[in-house]
């Protein structure tokens, strides 16, 4: 059985096509998407496994993508941490991480335990795709995810994280330490459900923070990239697979 395109891109081989795949590609554009969104708020669908696990085949079905992506957000593993938000209509934490005492204060919870339902929604995908369709999980990169924790939400000046950042590298360092441990048993997590491939997003504000801190916050990327082929995913070293943010996004909500 041949293998599938975005497999075979993924290894570097020959392709007669470019494999075809959109980020937000499970989103309100589609009227069936819009339709399961009528009855179900954000966040709910998200901790639903049988409709995350619908949305995401619903491009799969209309237009043959090459790719299926895991629906959910990249906040998610926030509740891992013990840390609380809601969309209205963007990401809102309720208690930012602005100091050095709310960072320590952060336990590492296992993600199997605290988000269980991304991990059945990729089981649930990985028998529905069967092996037509690869599925693609995801996470944030650590800088990524601690601009949102750090912000409260979205922002376009990220100002609170460069000012822990460079007020505080220490506690920066720690922050992103935390969260680079989270995202690798996240992406483990994933792994082991079933996902073909995974991806983490390339964090926007990494070119205007301090040298010291962003040496960290590749340094932890990197460890969770490392993590995720040990158990034998390439995460985001194929460009097919790489997630990209610019170094200025607008705060953005759910789709």
């Amino acid at each position: 059985m041949d293998q599938p395109l975005f497999l075979r891109a993924c290894r570097g081989e020959p392709v007669p096509r470019t494999p075809i795949w959109i980020m937000r590609q499970a989103g309100r554009y589609l009227p069936e998407y819009r339709e399961v969104r009528s009855r179900a708020d954000f966040l709910t669908l998200c901790k639903t496994p049988e409709l995350a696990a619908r949305v995401t085949l619903q491009p799969i079905e209309r237009f043959g993508m090459d790719a299926a992506i895991l629906f959910s957000d990249i906040l998610i593993p926030a509740e891992a941490l013990g840390l609380r938000f809601d969309f209205n209509p963007g990401p809102v934490l309720e208690h930012p991480l602005r100091d050095a005492a709310a960072i320590r204060g952060l336990a590492v919870a296992d993600p199997l335990e605290r988000v269980p339902y991304v991990f059945e929604t990729v089981r649930i995908l990985r028998r529905e795709l069967a092996d037509r369709t690869p599925l693609i999980g995801f996470a944030a990169a650590p800088l990524t995810l601690a601009v949102y924790l750090v912000e409260g939400g979205g922002s376009k000046s990220f100002e609170h994280i460069k000012g822990l950042l460079y007020g505080d590298p220490a506690a920066g360092h720690e922050l992103l330490e935390k969260i680079a441990r989270l995202t690798a048993s996240y992406l483990r997590g994933q792994i082991a459900a079933g996902p073909r491939r995974s991806s983490s997003s390339i964090p926007g504000p990494a070119c205007s923070i301090p040298r010291r801190t962003r040496s960290s916050a590749c340094a932890g990327r990197g460890a969770c990239s490392r993590s995720s082929r040990r158990r034998g995913c390439r995460g985001s070293t194929s460009p097919w697979t790489r997630t990209t943010c610019s170094s200025r996004s607008a705060p953005r909500g759910p789709t």
